[in-house]
């Protein structure tokens, strides 16, 4: 990915996105996965663990793990994503509304897999 690179270039962090979006199209979970932590590496080295790009990064790996039914690492995703876009973007973003989305989505495959189970 370029380590060496000593300042942000939102081209790289766009090309990186792009990239998991299509790895979780084509259900390449284990390569997204990969890609995803990437990508939260990369958006806390060059934008900050506060800024948008991190809350965004972080929602899209907790997706990630929500396909994988790995429950409790997308529910931390979610709500450090969440609370990073709240005081980044307003309580009523599309991307904090987006993130909240999310969030019920892992909270009724957690409600399922519960009723499952009894």
């Amino acid at each position: 990915m370029g380590w060496f690179k000593t300042e942000v270039d939102p081209a790289e962090w766009e090309h990186l996105n792009r990239e998991i979006a299509r790895l979780v199209e084509e259900r390449q979970l284990e390569g997204a996965l990969q890609q995803g932590t990437d990508l939260v590496l990369y958006s806390r080295k060059y934008y900050g663990r506060q800024h948008p790009r991190m809350a965004t990064s972080l929602n899209n790996l907790g997706l990630i793990y929500l396909l994988r039914e790995d429950h409790e690492k997308a529910e931390s995703c979610f709500l450090n994503a969440l609370e990073i876009s709240e005081k980044a973007n307003g309580k009523n973003s599309s991307e904090t509304a987006l993130i909240n989305r999310n969030l019920a989505l892992l909270y009724s495959a957690k409600y399922r897999k519960i009723q499952e189970m009894q």
